[in-house]
């Protein structure tokens, strides 16, 4: 760790600071369970036997266990120790913005398996017409992908007695399209779940700016990530930012939970737990009238694709 610190400093190009972080499991159930996730999903142990790759992680945990020396606060270096997935939590010598944002990201993470839905809104009447963001009422399409969602949601969490949380924005088509659920499951709305704010452009059509503002429609077509609407709107990046909390909270969540949002909006949530790139979030495929349900894990991202309007009765 001395090592690692001073070779950190030596290089005058890296304006850096190490935080250790130190997981410590002596929970025998939890170390079961984490031995089964790791031998199941870890690139790994693809292909090997499952007596046989239990066993070299045995091995490697008593190997570590005799070797590894805990971290001392005598050490001098900032550090957190989450022990027991997080039953417990010390640090040391941790200040400022960004260590402060990775000890939040620590606190609010957790290893149990969960379920994670997310649907677009119900079509709305821009989505019709084509028009750039806006605050729209559902179509009739709309309407009936709102009933089917209600029916696909009970299907699989019977209303009144389900652990299933709603999130939502505080848009007119989400509203419309979780209508529904109000009765039946806790609904909650955020404001930072609302669509990516297209400013001037909200209202208008893309062949309208492509005619009419060509620079802008070329701009933002060259860097989808870091374009920002003129007027006073927002580029994906600063939906990132609006996001984080929501992110916290989705990441600490340990109940079923459905996300009924917007394109931009479910494409960064879904690409943070899928693990794609900033780069890559802008383009991602967002279709309407489906349900993603996503399952973390520790070494990937479970995914499943349901369409509430071809249900059978």
């Amino acid at each position: 760790r001395i090592w690692l610190v001073d070779q950190v400093k030596s290089c005058s190009k890296l304006h850096s600071q190490v935080i250790f972080v130190e997981s410590i499991c002596n929970d025998p159930a939890i170390i079961k369970e984490n031995i089964e996730e790791t031998n199941r999903f870890s690139p790994e142990y693809i292909g090997i036997p499952f007596e046989e790759a239990t066993e070299d992680i045995k091995k490697r945990v008593s190997h570590y266990t005799k070797c590894y020396e805990p971290l001392s606060e005598n050490e001098g270096f900032p550090f957190v120790k989450l022990i027991n997935g997080h039953r417990q939590l010390i640090t040391n010598l941790m200040s400022g913005y960004i260590p402060g944002k990775i000890l939040m990201l620590l606190m609010n993470q957790h290893c149990r398996p969960r379920t994670i839905f997310m649907s677009r809104h119900g079509e709305s009447e821009y989505n019709n017409q084509g028009r750039i963001g806006g605050n729209s009422c559902l179509t009739p399409a709309g309407r009936l992908y709102a009933s089917k969602l209600f029916e696909f949601v009970k299907r699989i969490f019977p209303p009144d007695s389900s652990e299933l949380v709603v999130w939502t924005s505080t848009m007119v088509r989400t509203g419309e399209t979780v209508k529904a659920m109000e009765d039946h499951f806790d609904v909650i709305k955020w404001k930072a779940l609302d669509e990516i704010n297209a400013g001037d452009m909200e209202g208008l059509t893309y062949e309208f700016v492509a005619e009419n503002m060509s620079e802008q429609y070329q701009a933002r077509k060259e860097d989808k990530l870091n374009y920002r609407y003129p007027g006073r709107g927002e580029s994906y990046r600063d939906v990132f930012i609006r996001l984080e909390p929501v992110m916290f909270e989705m990441l600490r969540c340990r109940t079923p939970l459905l996300i009924v949002g917007h394109q931009a909006i479910l494409r960064v949530l879904y690409g943070y737990l899928k693990r794609h790139t900033p780069q890559e979030c802008p383009t991602l495929p967002m279709p309407l009238h489906t349900v993603i349900e996503l399952t973390p894990h520790a070494y990937y991202c479970d995914e499943a694709l349901h369409y509430p309007l071809e249900m059978v009765e």
